[in-house]
């Protein structure tokens, strides 16, 4: 054999050892492969041993750290976000239960990472994959958490000694409050596995504890370290003087402003504040008459100066009441008010039935006690528990009483609208023989129809309407009503109770009577009015006590006077404002309609039949409380 073969050979033998090699390394990278992690997802008879501490304490309740009856942790297994656990405590047995959090978590290995974390309040669910939600109040976590799994025991090790929130704890509160201007609040977790939190969220991070009368806010001082806080009837509260900037996890402890009013500033700007008066109209001559609304079961919230409840109620129903003819025409003979008056509750008291008892079934925390029957149909009797307190309330913050005004005027020339925040049906006028008279309206929040005895098509209307009749027609004009029910007849004891108040120092129902030769706008055909007359049927009855025309605001509260009514209104505004007043006055200052079809907007409450299907027709609203 020549060397030259010799080298062939050699050379072939290497490379047929390396293709071996390679072949041999091949078949070994096929046949070996990574051994599967065994996981144990049902749990049934293991027993969980949860060492979790939170480090320093500045959880809520109790402030030591200890672990309270319901109190939740959550956990995800090797960094795997759908192998996603919820640790339950329980304090009669002194430790931590387990469940899975959806179905599909893989399980328990050998041993491996846990990330967990605790919230004061809140919960936390799958969701795209990822355990996220609620962490309101205090939150500690940690993300290299363990946990080993020997024989039937399953171990998880935690310190949650991570946070992100420092606490302010406000002692004294007697009603829910918070720290409003925390910068972060941490509210809305986004993932359990990076602990992310969406922290341009703004939503209030606090916890009240009503035993302890103490708010825990949690998130951030702001840069002033001046905390604001928020009361929940709409109060702000501003800390003098500054906090130091407190790390994650300190707590501080201050007195609110209840216990320490002196370490705090009372911001109620953006409120009108009881008994403080907001001018609507003021009247242009030397005297006025004056009109005042109040609110009843109207909360804080409602008497913002800015886009409040109240206002706009109040505003609406003094815009409705001056498009009224005579009201369109004397506006500048009223001094308009607005006195505000926050109430705890909203609503009004609701009694057991519609009688005078004033048996309540419940009771609602409101500024005046008003209060009536249980439904739409119970209103017979609507009243307040000391009806001296809407008086007085009135002396007291009107300007044209209380000497603040520019003329001093009387409670006898004042009339009251009392607007109730409430969404039942009703309507009443309280009046006195010297002229005093409180109406009472609930601001119900659907339209509404009224029904005649004489064939003229519904009005409708909303409680605006309701506002034009008992305020408009009772409170300030003192007309009776003129709507009767079918087949009844004016009794003995009524027709003396209409003649008393005929002769009341301030006459009542002057424009219904029960004498066919003895009224007061007999006069009136004379000078052109040619709708007046007696027209049978008023003051509740259907026989024996007449009416000046056929239908008007005070039978179906549609929004026309008859003229005989315009001419009492202005009656007695013109006197109480000083003005001279006679028949040719009123020709000279009037419409001269005196037909309910010819006055101004008749069409606008003269609605279509198809309209009205879905309209709720109701009875009117009750008779007026006066001086029997």
């Amino acid at each position: 054999m020549t060397e030259h073969m010799r080298k062939l050979i050699f050379r072939g033998a290497a490379v047929l050892l390396c293709l071996l090699l390679l072949a041999a390394c091949s078949e070994s990278e096929e046949t070996i492969s990574e051994t599967p992690v065994e996981r144990t997802s049902d749990l049934t008879g293991y027993k969980l041993v949860v060492n979790a501490t939170v480090g320093a304490a500045s959880r809520m309740l109790p402030e030591t750290g200890a672990w309270e009856n319901g109190d939740k942790i959550y956990i995800i297994l090797d960094g795997e976000e759908s192998n996603a656990y919820q640790l339950t405590y329980s304090a009669s047995g002194k430790q931590f239960s387990i469940e899975p959090v959806g179905q599909s978590s893989a399980g328990f290995a050998a041993n491996g990472t846990v990330t967990g974390l605790y919230a004061s309040a809140g919960s936390l669910s799958l969701a795209g994959g990822k355990l996220q939600g609620t962490t309101k109040g205090d939150v500690v976590y940690t993300p290299s958490g363990s946990y080993t799994k020997s024989g039937q025991t399953i171990t998880i090790t935690m310190r949650l000694d991570q946070r992100k929130t420092s606490l302010v704890k406000i002692t004294g509160c007697s009603s829910e409050a918070y720290v409003e201007n925390m910068k972060a609040s941490f509210t809305k977790l986004t993932s359990l596995k990076d602990l992310a939190w969406d922290e341009t969220d703004t939503t209030p991070s606090y916890i009240y504890d009503a035993a302890g009368k103490a708010t825990y806010c949690y998130g951030a001082l702001p840069d002033d370290g001046k905390i604001a806080m928020r009361y929940k009837d709409g109060y702000r509260y501003t800390l003098k003087s500054a906090l130091p900037p407190l790390a994650a996890g300190e707590m501080k402890v201050i007195q609110g402003p209840e216990e320490a009013p002196d370490d705090w500033v009372k911001d109620a700007s953006e409120f009108y504040a009881d008994g403080e008066v907001i001018t609507y109209h003021t009247a242009t001559g030397a005297k006025a008459f004056t009109l005042v609304v109040i609110p009843e079961g109207y909360q804080l919230a409602g008497m913002k100066r800015s886009g409040g409840q109240f206002y706009a109620d109040a505003k609406a129903a003094m815009d409705k009441l001056f498009t009224v003819e005579p009201y369109n025409r004397m506006k500048d003979d009223f001094n308009v008010y607005f006195i505000a008056a926050a109430s705890k509750d909203a609503g009004a008291d609701i009694y057991t039935d519609d009688t005078s008892s004033k048996k309540v079934a419940t009771e609602r925390d409101t500024y005046f006690g008003a209060g009536w029957g249980p439904g739409d149909n119970s209103y017979s009797y609507m009243g307040v528990k000391d009806e001296n307190k809407v008086y007085n309330f009135v002396k007291q913050y009107c300007p044209d009483l209380n000497g603040k005004g520019s003329f001093t005027g009387s409670i006898t020339n004042t009339a009251i609208l009392m607007l109730i925040n409430d969404t039942r049906y009703a309507g009443m006028c309280h009046s006195k023989s010297n002229g005093q008279s409180y109406a009472m309206v609930p601001t119900f929040p659907r339209t509404r129809a009224w029904s005649n005895n004489v064939g003229a098509p519904k009005n409708t209307g909303t409680w605006t309407s309701i506002v034009v009749h008992e305020f408009g027609g009772h409170g300030i004009g003192r007309l009776g009503d003129e709507y009767y029910t079918l087949g009844t007849s004016i009794g003995i004891w009524d027709k003396l109770s209409l003649g008393r108040e005929h002769l009341y120092s301030v006459p009542f129902s002057l424009n219904v009577t029960s004498s066919e030769d003895n009224y007061g706008w007999d006069w009136m055909k004379d000078k052109g009015y040619s709708g007046e007359g007696l027209y049978e049927g008023a003051y509740g009855y259907e026989k024996g006590v007449w009416r000046p025309e056929s239908l008007s605001c005070m039978a179906d509260n549609r929004p026309y006077f008859n003229a005989w009514s315009r001419y009492l209104i202005m009656e007695r505004v013109y006197k109480a404002c000083g003005l001279a007043f006679d028949k040719d006055v009123f020709y000279n200052a009037d419409s001269r309609i005196s037909s309910y079809a010819n006055a101004a907007g008749a069409k606008a409450y003269r609605m279509p039949s198809s309209e009205m299907k879905n309209i709720e027709v109701m009875p009117m609203t009750a008779r007026p409380v006066v001086d029997r």
